[in-house]
């Protein structure tokens, strides 16, 4: 999980939204998910906060097909309980997140 914040807190104030570093990952197809999920979660960010959110998923995407799933151990102890708590949505977003081919562990992080 701090692998995750330390390649974004480098990424994000380096690239912000003027190049898109991820080659192996389409951005428009990325942002698209990223909108997908703040209207399940009924938010409507600015732009600059959703292409924020796609190199956070970006960096989630790529770390978990490297095999380096978050372990449900480093979660805080409140994220199954939050997790369930919003059933509906957190059954949208794990379809979602589905296509992306991430854990539960990993879509909970994102909900975080």
């Amino acid at each position: 999980m701090q692998i995750r914040y330390l390649i974004y807190l480098i990424l994000w104030p380096s690239y912000r939204s003027v190049e898109w570093p991820f080659a192996s990952i389409e951005f428009h197809q990325l942002f698209s998910e990223v909108e997908d999920s703040f209207a399940i979660v009924h938010q409507k960010p600015n732009k600059i906060k959703m292409i924020e959110w796609s190199f956070i998923l970006a960096v989630t995407y790529l770390r978990s097909q490297q095999g380096h799933v978050i372990p449900a151990k480093e979660l805080p102890d409140f994220s199954l309980d939050l997790w369930n708590g919003f059933e509906k949505m957190a059954e949208e977003l794990t379809t979602n997140y589905k296509r992306m081919r991430f854990s539960l562990t990993d879509s909970m992080f994102l909900f975080l």
